[in-house]
């Protein structure tokens, strides 16, 4: 499968971030977008997956264009810069929102078994995070 975006065009009033940017990605590649901070990394993935408008973009995977916001396709998942999981829920629920198997998401990290009854904010940060990477990409989302 092959993922496009072109055409965004993104700013903040007068401050133009993103300007005509083209990127292709394939399913088997690794691609990466590397840039200095505040090139616009984070917004351009934000736009792409549908968390942030943008007036002028195009998304297509396999050509077919992907209206706004692209993760109602579910082809596109995204893990955020910052923490997106409801701290009121333990982990355990958050996998039955997801409808994830708890045994193919902790098959390489066993030892996170034991913190299916606790909460993300009685997590330490890393073990949080490493929960949230986790959780998506066990989503069936091909990009």
């Amino acid at each position: 499968m092959k993922l496009e975006f072109d055409g965004i065009q993104f700013g903040y009033g007068s401050r133009s971030v993103l300007s005509d940017i083209y990127v292709k990605s394939e399913t088997g590649q690794i691609t990466g977008l590397l840039g200095r901070n505040g090139s616009g990394k984070s917004t351009l993935l934000r736009v792409v997956f549908g968390s942030t408008y943008c007036e002028t973009r195009s998304v297509r995977i396999d050509e077919q264009y992907i209206d706004a916001p692209a993760f109602k396709s579910k082809k596109i998942a995204y893990l955020p810069q910052g923490p997106f999981i409801p701290v009121s829920l333990p982990l355990s629920k958050i996998l039955g929102l997801y409808q994830l198997d708890e045994k193919k998401v902790f098959e390489n990290f066993p030892d996170l078994v034991t913190d299916l009854s606790l909460r993300p904010n009685e997590l330490s940060g890393g073990r949080r995070r490493l929960f949230e990477a986790l959780l998506i990409l066990n989503l069936p989302a091909p990009f």
